[in-house]
């Protein structure tokens, strides 16, 4: 053990000191176009030849605009996408970032960021994008549809640009409402691809507690409009809440066991939509359904109990039976949303080791047939 952790100790000191030789070696060449005042453009040739596009654009960057007032500063595509980037991430990196570096300050970005269109609905900006793109990338013709509810504050601003109060329901284009109720979650629609690290928003709205028939039109809405721009959704991922069960229902789904049916017709091109839960929130929901209550089977009855018993043995032995249980995995409670967590008191490694201790004569452990199975 202490032999591994000393080899990681190793590995990452060596990796520390790479990126320290880096960043010295970048940080050099800065200094140098800071103190060279005057235009040399065989530096620049030297620069492209010799540097990769990402560099290259923040030490052009440095060399055209060290000299120049902040007004006076210009910023090639390059460069303002690597600054939207880097400020999306980590405000707080980016401010220490603009310290060395001649980077926009955040209110150009909000400036920036505000000419294009982000009212609430569905997003046009990204529908004419998709539309340009998809010919040259075609892993964009093939998509999964996410949908999710998130809380959020609950309270009302003013917005200057638009002059119009924001904080109450809203469905945008989609739905004309002049509802005074205040919104509580935002709906966002997300495709994700394939074949290609690719994720992008598609829509959001301010809603208050959505029912299954309101969700279930905005769905078929998402994926006609993603058909009118070229875009075929092949599946649909969603929490397993009471709500988008019912929603799948309505769309043509079939979730009784005796005659399931997890996909619905695609409203245009007669393909099969798939519908998924989210593998990681039915962990969780499989977790505390087994924690709060105790299921009877044909093999007997299902409890969490026994999961606790094997924790207190180990703790007692200071021993774990190739498993990964802890104090956090049979005390979850300030720990729900860890999948991880869920997924390892679910594990074959502690069905085993509840097997293990049965098979002993581990008085705890009887009847646990029904539980490990």
């Amino acid at each position: 053990r202490e032999g591994e952790l000393l080899k990681k100790i190793h590995i990452l000191q060596k990796r520390l000191h790479r990126r320290e030789k880096t960043i010295k070696t970048t940080q050099n060449i800065i200094e140098t176009l800071k103190t060279n005042h005057e235009h040399n453009t065989d530096l620049e040739k030297i620069l492209l030849n010799n540097f990769s596009d990402s560099k290259l654009q923040i030490i052009l960057n440095e060399y055209h605009n060290n000299n120049v007032v902040s007004t006076q500063r210009r910023y090639t595509q390059e460069m303002k996408q690597f600054a939207l980037t880097l400020y999306f991430y980590s405000p707080k990196g980016y401010d220490t970032l603009r310290e060395t570096l001649c980077l926009p300050h955040p209110s150009m970005l909000r400036k920036w960021l505000g000419n294009y269109n982000c009212e609430v609905g569905f997003l046009s900006e990204i529908f004419k994008y998709l539309e340009t793109e998809i010919p040259q990338k075609q892993f964009l013709k093939d998509v999964a549809l996410i949908f999710d509810s998130m809380a959020i504050r609950t309270q009302i601003i003013h917005d200057i640009k638009t002059d119009k109060n924001r904080g109450y329901v809203d469905y945008g284009d989609i739905l004309n409402i002049d509802s005074q109720d205040l919104a509580t979650e935002v709906l966002v629609f997300q495709i994700v691809s394939y074949t290609n690290k690719f994720k992008c928003p598609i829509a959001y709205f301010f809603i208050n507690k959505i029912n299954a028939n309101m969700q279930a039109q905005l769905i078929k809405c998402a994926i006609e409009k993603l058909y009118e721009v070229g875009v075929i959704v092949r599946s649909l991922t969603c929490d397993g809440t009471k709500t988008n069960l019912s929603t799948f229902k309505l769309l043509g789904c079939n979730l009784s066991t005796d005659n399931m049916k997890t996909f619905f017709e695609h409203p245009q091109n007669k393909s099969n939509v798939y519908c998924i839960m989210d593998p990681c929130h039915m962990v969780k929901l499989a977790r505390n359904a087994l924690a709060e209550t105790n299921i009877s089977s044909k093999a007997g009855l299902i409890s969490f109990s026994y999961i606790k018993k094997l924790h207190t043995i180990q703790e007692e032995a200071d021993l774990k039976l190739a498993n990964k249980l802890s104090y956090n995995h049979v005390n979850f409670s300030n720990k729900k949303m860890n999948v991880r967590l869920a997924a390892q008191v679910l594990s074959s490694s502690v069905a085993d080791a509840i097997d293990f201790l049965r098979t002993s004569g581990d008085k705890n452990s009887i009847n646990s047939e029904a539980t490990t199975e």
